[in-house]
């Protein structure tokens, strides 16, 4: 199996080496993998491959995907093969923890996202920004905020986040991949209410141990070798592989 990513989202996903369902590596987009399978991540497209292609994406397909008629995986949307977050690779599980409380929002520049820096500051927490989740941005933060292109679901990204022992605050959703708020992650419905949020992990750090350990335990089943284990599984029951 070859994954498919570009540089930063490789570093989230990650992962090579041998398993009981076969052997996978990581490679870079427009790459021309002789492999069974092909996963292609989070809008990354290898070359031309004789190999069954699966598309991860992290957010729903548009209406140019069809292509190589490709099997769709995706947060949401329609004509999807299965309906999944992306999965986290190694690094994210070996990062160290932060070495001081830090506080990043996650998502496109929008109103949304200015106002939420707007709230934090006023209550004194300096919220750092990033366009996307990637390792360098879980580096500098002790707590993420993920924000996502719909609000109906959580990022897909939000298991790495966990993967790497971060406070992970999400705006409330409907579909959350079996995560619980105020159990492995926090929710929040306005910016007040995150900013409020912050304040507390700034000044209680210590206090949201028991919910990281927790989340460490939830990305522990979205793995990326124990996700495409999965998938590969999946492809066989339905006749696709092996």
């Amino acid at each position: 199996m070859a994954l498919v990513a570009a540089a930063g989202d490789a570093e989230l996903v990650r992962v090579e080496g041998d398993f009981e369902w076969g052997e996978v590596r990581t490679v870079a987009p427009g790459a021309l993998p002789d492999s069974d399978v092909v996963v292609e991540m989070a809008g990354a497209r290898a070359g031309e491959s004789e190999g069954l292609c699966v598309r991860w994406l992290d957010r729903g397909p548009d209406a140019g995907s069809a292509g190589r008629r490709p099997l769709m995986i995706a947060p949401s949307g329609e004509r999807l093969w299965r309906r999944r977050p992306l999965p986290a690779g190694q690094t994210c599980f070996d990062l160290p923890g932060p070495s001081r409380p830090g506080a990043v929002v996650v998502g496109p520049h929008s109103p949304r996202r200015s106002e939420l820096v707007e709230r934090a500051s006023s209550v004194g927490v300096e919220l750092d920004v990033a366009e996307r989740l990637s390792v360098s941005v879980l580096e500098r933060a002790s707590s993420v905020a993920l924000l996502s292109d719909t609000e109906a679901v959580m990022s897909p990204w939000a298991f790495c986040a966990l993967a790497a022992r971060r406070l992970l605050l999400a705006p409330a959703h409907e579909i959350g991949f079996g995560l619980r708020h105020g159990i492995d992650h926090l929710q929040f419905n306005d910016p007040d209410e995150l900013a409020s949020l912050l304040r507390i992990a700034q000044v209680g750090h210590h206090l949201f141990e028991p919910l990281r350990a927790r989340g460490l335990r939830a990305a522990e089943r979205r793995r990326t070798a124990t996700a495409l284990g999965t998938l590969v599984s999946d492809l066989e029951i339905e006749g696709r592989f092996g």
